[in-house]
């Protein structure tokens, strides 16, 4: 995947999104290019990656996932909330004999601080770097 760098935050870089190759040339990274179609969307993706090749701004860099990026996502999205999820309904029904539509209502509660908590810890995480360095000739 390319971008160019747009903007430097620290030790990160803000990047547009785009693809060069056929037939996707023809708009922003929508994904298409792996599935072989036209590109649907004009809209502009931008994200954050770790500048680890001191990349400046306006310059067009490689970038790309680091190992294992997926699973970690996964395990911080889905299966920890999921985790707090089964807890509290455990606690709420089990030890506080609660019904269990309350139980059910304050676990969702519980789920949802979850995710509040993981935004406000994981604001600026990102699991992208950049590998190689071009610039528009």
């Amino acid at each position: 995947m390319k971008g160019k760098v747009i903007n430097i935050v620290g030790d990160q870089a803000e990047l547009l999104l785009f693809c060069d190759e056929e037939p996707a040339n023809k708009g922003s990274h929508c994904g298409a290019c792996q599935m072989m179609q036209q590109p649907t969307s004009k809209v502009t993706d931008t994200l954050m990656a770790k500048n680890t090749i001191g990349a400046k701004v306006g310059e067009v860099v490689h970038l790309e996932l680091q190992d294992y990026a997926e699973l970690k996502s996964t395990l911080i999205l889905l299966v920890f909330p999921l985790v707090v999820f089964i807890v509290a309904l455990g606690i709420t029904s089990n030890g506080l004999e609660l019904p269990i539509w309350e139980s059910a209502w304050i676990s969702l509660a519980a789920i949802a601080m979850t995710y509040v908590v993981i935004k406000r810890f994981t604001k600026h995480k990102t699991y992208f770097y950049l590998v190689e360095e071009k610039t528009y000739g």
